[in-house]
């Protein structure tokens, strides 16, 4: 593939150049072997793939930021692999001169439909991994051109994916509340015992402790698709499930189209602000998300005041204009080290790493109280009733963290949070604080049990503003409705094709939490948790594959191939990537109209 790509551009572009071509494609590959090699050691088998080099493309400030920690090993790499492609390319040029006979163009190009023939055939058959670097990026290119020439079926799904006015909508005058979605980073379903602790009892989370005991505030357990912070934002936003792989590829999906601030910027003309201090990927939600402001701030004081000042300006403080505030709360992020924290913020909990985890979610726990205090606009007087002018506001964590050396069943000390599917790391916390916008009946603590999710905040927020989610892919229940959703599956997000887990619940309210992994002999049911009505485990048991298990593990799967085959297809790169071939194409049959023309002029008199 890449002796007839240098060919043609030899052709295109001189000899000189073409050599220039060749040596740089041979660097970005061996530099993107030298990637794919250390992501499968130090990540635990992730692979690099075509949608992870466009992200990295797209953002290499990010890339740049996050690797400063080994820039002397990637330098000291970088200059031994130049050195051994240098020597190997003059000891091959010495030892094998170049022949004079050639294999035909047409036989390359020949043989190289036959490989991508074969690339698709191999990975389709292997849920899209290749064997190799080559192999995975060969697969990812035709899945990506595929997405020009979208199966019917496919092309229905995604033209019926929007976010349309409903019928109460229409039909009454919508009033359009203040919003606030407080992202709660490592935000585990564990702190709900802090939030329930009894009263007079300490609390890491105190102000999560005063929402638990309020009648319009729902507090429960969520489970996400994929424990990753930009995963669980990516549902959240945009109400469909994010790609079950080890890359983003749902940031260049033309569903973005549909994600929340853009939606209520074209309904209802609100105006959205992401809040935060992590000034990593600064301009990634204003892209894909559709934010219209990024705020970012050195400290927590500075950014809640900035949030004032530009709340006042805008005039949403007095309710002149609708506004959605996504607070992204960071301090609660890995690692849990000794040396982040006061002495004054410890003693929760006797652990020592535990006492650390709690002290950095009391921290986010202050930064909701401040926030709270001027956003969404409370009311003048606690004897107030609430009204659509106080607004709406969601607290919920991203993914768990294993935080108690006993809850892991491995050896030696638990991985981060993306190389696992425990209960501990796929539930998370989420509290609705619905304010005036409850229903009589508030169906969250009175309905049978049921798992959430955080696509259901996105139909949450639609359903206030009076929209309707369309289309088979919107996969959320407004948590001001009844859910029947019984069953969800969580992949790991470097291991996305070897360790899967199913969370179900049965008609006594009981749950069943089963962990998949694959090896060399297939899948088998490693462990299963049984969580009571609660989400609260008795401890994890080994257990035997059974029909019941396989069935579960085969709809995951199924699940996964689908979502991921739709992100694909509909990437917006797959068009960038036809539309390059169709330029290259036309150069071709230009050059070879001229080729057939000089060679016609002399031959011919």
């Amino acid at each position: 593939l890449l002796d007839a790509f240098v060919r043609i551009a030899s052709s295109a572009l001189g000899g000189s150049a073409a050599l220039a071509t060749h040596a740089a494609a041979v660097a970005a590959l061996s530099l993107a072997a030298v990637a794919d090699l250390a992501l499968s050691i130090g990540a635990g088998g992730a692979r690099v793939s075509l949608p992870l080099i466009l992200f990295v493309l797209s953002e290499p400030q990010y890339v740049i930021n996050i690797t400063a920690p080994w820039r002397p090993v990637l330098a000291v790499s970088a200059v031994m692999v130049s050195a051994a492609v240098f020597i190997f390319w003059r000891l091959v040029s010495w030892c094998m001169p170049s022949p004079r006979r050639r294999v035909p163009f047409l036989m390359k190009l020949l043989l190289a439909g036959v490989c991508i023939l074969r690339l698709y055939v191999r990975g389709h058959a292997a849920d899209g991994v290749g064997a190799d670097l080559i192999s995975q990026l060969g697969i990812d290119f035709v899945a990506m051109l595929r997405g020009g020439i979208l199966p019917e079926e496919a092309r229905e799904l995604l033209a019926s994916h929007a976010v349309v006015p409903s019928a109460v909508g229409e039909a009454a005058s919508q009033t359009y509340p203040p919003l606030l979605l407080f992202h709660w980073e490592a935000g585990s379903a564990e702190l709900l015992s802090q939030a329930t602790a009894a009263a007079g009892n300490r609390s890491a989370t105190p102000y999560l402790q005063s929402l638990a005991v309020r009648d319009d505030v729902l507090m429960t357990k969520a489970s996400v698709g994929v424990p990753v912070t930009l995963k669980s934002a990516w549902e959240a936003l945009c109400g469909t499930p994010a790609a079950l792989t080890s890359d983003f590829r749902e940031h260049g999906s033309s569903l973005r189209r549909e994600c929340l601030p853009r939606v209520l910027s074209r309904c209802c003309g609100y105006w959205s602000i992401l809040a935060k201090t992590d000034k990593e990927l600064p301009e990634l939600p204003r892209r894909v998300f559709g934010f219209d402001e990024v705020i970012v701030a050195n400290t927590n004081e500075e950014l809640l005041l900035r949030i004032k000042v530009r709340l006042g300006e805008l005039g949403a403080l007095q309710g002149e204009r609708p506004v959605l505030v996504y607070f992204y709360a960071v301090d609660a992020h890995t690692p849990y080290t000794r040396d982040r924290v006061d002495d004054e913020e410890l003693g929760v909990h006797v652990d020592p790493f535990e006492d650390v985890f709690l002290a950095l979610n009391r921290r986010a726990d202050g930064l909701a109280e401040q926030l709270a205090a001027f956003w969404p606009p409370p009311r003048t007087s606690s004897d107030q009733a609430w009204s659509p002018e106080n607004g709406f506001a969601v607290y919920f964590g991203d993914h768990g963290e294993v935080v108690r050396r006993s809850d892991f069943p491995g050896s030696g000390d638990p991985p981060p949070h993306g190389h696992l599917v425990l209960p501990q790391v796929a539930q998370v916390l989420l509290a609705v604080e619905s304010r005036a916008f409850r229903p009589r009946a508030w169906l969250g603590a009175s309905a049978p049990p049921a798992i959430r999710r955080p696509a259901d905040i996105f139909s949450t927020v639609a359903d206030l503003v009076g929209l309707r989610a369309t289309g088979a892919l919107h996969l959320g229940d407004s948590l001001l409705r009844e859910t029947r959703r019984d069953r969800i599956a969580t992949f790991s997000f470097y291991r996305p094709l070897e360790l899967v887990s199913v969370q179900q619940i049965f008609e006594g309210g009981g749950t069943e939490f089963l962990e998949f992994s694959r090896g060399s002999g297939g899948w088998w049911t490693v462990l299963r948790h049984d969580l009571d009505s609660t989400g609260d485990g008795a401890g994890a048991r080994r257990v035997a594959p059974g029909s019941r298990h396989e069935s579960l593990l085969m709809q995951a799967i199924a699940e996964r191939e689908h979502i991921n085959g739709l992100l694909t297809h509909s990437n917006v790169h797959a068009a960038w990537l036809i539309a390059r071939l169709k330029v290259v194409a036309r150069s071709a049959v230009r050059l070879a109209r001229n080729a057939a023309r000089a060679i016609l002029d002399a031959a011919l008199p």
